[in-house]
């Protein structure tokens, strides 16, 4: 949340029963029903999930990394953006605040290759300095958005109260599938776009977005001069854990993976 004058005021109103606790939290001036939130735990797809509705929603337009906030702006530092943008709206958010989104599309990964991308991620941007080992053990301390066990647990609750309010969306799928993936959105959404879903794939593929980021840059390349886009692969966690990392990482969070359909470890 932005600390500001309007953010305090707003605090006090929201106190009172004047204004509407969701929209203050996201600092928005308003939520509205048309609303679309696009939700993940950090590093889990929520980037490239924007890339695809936004060249769906804006086929004219050349988007990249320098002017993505303009049209689906992230709202941990792009709220302004958003608070002028014409309905429908599609954001970002990490939080995982389901009961004030009218719409969401979460889109979720397996936990042991989100741990690899968010450690290169907060490493480049000198937020960690430790090692692998010791950020397996820490992250869900200092995580603000919480562990990633309960943020996808409460997207699953969710999904089975309010199933036409949530588009529950698995990072291997659009790797794998990805244009039934993206109609799937469509659907969801009601886009109507003259692109189609191979044109969307095309567009946006790591490649075609690394090279797009090397050309025009990006806020994480200014601060790293590393790229965003760093592999988009699946699985990578099977050659980068050691046995003890990855029976302590599964055990805490075993019962979730398997659920969400992945593959334990066969030694546990």
């Amino acid at each position: 949340m932005p600390k500001t004058l309007k953010q305090y005021y707003r605090y006090f109103l929201v106190k009172a029963g004047l204004f509407d606790e969701g929209a203050w939290k996201l600092a928005l001036d308003k939520i509205y029903e048309t609303d679309t939130f696009i939700v993940s735990y950090p590093k889990s797809g929520n980037t490239w999930l924007r890339f695809i509705i936004g060249n769906l929603l804006h086929p004219h337009e050349h988007i990249t990394s320098r002017n993505i906030d303009q049209f689906i702006p992230d709202l941990y530092s792009h709220y302004t953006e958003a608070n002028q943008l014409p309905e429908p709206r599609y954001m970002k958010t990490h939080h995982a605040w389901f009961e004030y989104y009218p719409k969401c599309i979460y889109i979720y990964r397996d936990y042991r290759d989100v741990l690899n991308s968010y450690f290169h991620y907060q490493t480049a941007l000198g937020e960690f300095k430790g090692s692998f080992d010791e950020y397996i053990r820490s992250i869900d301390h200092y995580n603000v958005f919480g562990s990633w066990k309960s943020h996808v647990t409460k997207a699953l609750e969710f999904g089975q109260r309010f199933p036409d309010r949530i588009l529950l969306l698995q990072y291997e799928s659009v790797l794998q599938s990805p244009e039934r993936e993206i109609q799937r959105i469509r659907d969801f959404c009601g886009i109507s776009s003259i692109l189609s879903n191979e044109e969307v794939v095309s567009r946006c593929s790591f490649f075609e977005l690394q090279k797009s980021e090397l050309q025009h840059g990006s806020a994480f390349r200014d601060k790293s001069r590393q790229l965003f886009f760093r592999e988009g692969q699946s699985e990578q966690w099977r050659h980068l854990f050691s046995p003890e990392q990855l029976a302590r990482v599964e055990k805490e969070n075993g019962d979730t993976l398997a659920q969400l359909g992945y593959s334990i470890h066969k030694t546990l």
